[in-house]
């Protein structure tokens, strides 16, 4: 089952779709937020809080507390 994307520039296999396998969410907060963990898997996330802001545990284990829009998705 394909999930609906651009094709990125240069694919030859783009044609608009990637597979949901091809893809992994990674915590990656904004620059003027440094991180040791920034780009590490992620394994697992709490529901948001009031806030917007969830409780990620890392693929090495570490949790840290994140905005929504610290986790991106990126092709593996």
């Amino acid at each position: 089952m394909g999930v609906r994307h651009p094709a990125a520039p240069g694919s030859e296999r783009g044609r608009g779709t990637m597979q949901a396998s091809e893809i992994r969410w990674v915590y990656r907060p904004p620059r003027n937020r440094r991180s040791p963990e920034a780009g590490v898997p992620v394994f697992g996330v709490s529901a948001a809080d009031d806030q917007g802001r969830v409780d990620v545990i890392l693929a090495d284990g570490t949790r840290v507390t994140a905005a929504r829009g610290d986790l991106v998705a990126e092709p593996m």
